[in-house]
């Protein structure tokens, strides 16, 4: 099994997870305040919002975790958030709804980033899934079949 299968696999739970008409609204851009960081994050927040909403709605639990992990992604870069970015960033997580083509694009940019980040991204995922205290085994399962596929992957490379 290959990196991008992987990915795809990764993809198709998140799809499953979402409703098909939340993937179908119109492209949300990126927040211009926050901008000079959206090369770095955009691409973790779609999968994740979707993970999260997975039951029509965003918890402000599930939204924290995700911006934790954003700030995250940035201290690795050495880049810091200043409280009106961060409040920011908590804005577009509220209101952030992904459609397909986002999260397509997001997935593609794991491709070309290597393993690391996308640990990270799995590791993001189910502390998401675990946030809002309804866990749903089935989620939990999948996510943890893609994690052992990945690890399998990494271990052979």
């Amino acid at each position: 099994m290959s990196f991008e299968s992987v990915i795809n696999r990764f993809g198709a739970l998140v799809r499953s997870l979402s409703s098909s008409s939340s993937l179908e609204g119109p492209e949300i851009p990126f927040p211009f305040q926050l901008e000079s960081f959206g090369p770095q994050i955009e691409h973790h927040l779609a999968p994740l919002i979707l993970v999260a909403r997975a039951d029509h709605e965003l918890l402000r639990a599930e939204r924290d975790v995700i911006v934790d992990h954003c700030r995250a992604v940035l201290r690795r870069r050495d880049k810091l958030l200043s409280e009106s970015e961060i409040t920011a960033l908590e804005d577009f997580a509220d209101h952030f709804s992904p459609n397909a083509s986002q999260l397509d694009a997001a997935l593609r940019k794991f491709e070309g980033e290597g393993k690391d980040e996308f640990t990270s991204l799995l590791a993001a995922a189910d502390r998401v899934i675990l946030a809002d205290d309804v866990v749903r085994e089935e989620e939990r399962a999948a996510l943890a079949e893609i994690k052992k596929l990945f690890d399998q992957l990494h271990a052979k490379s």
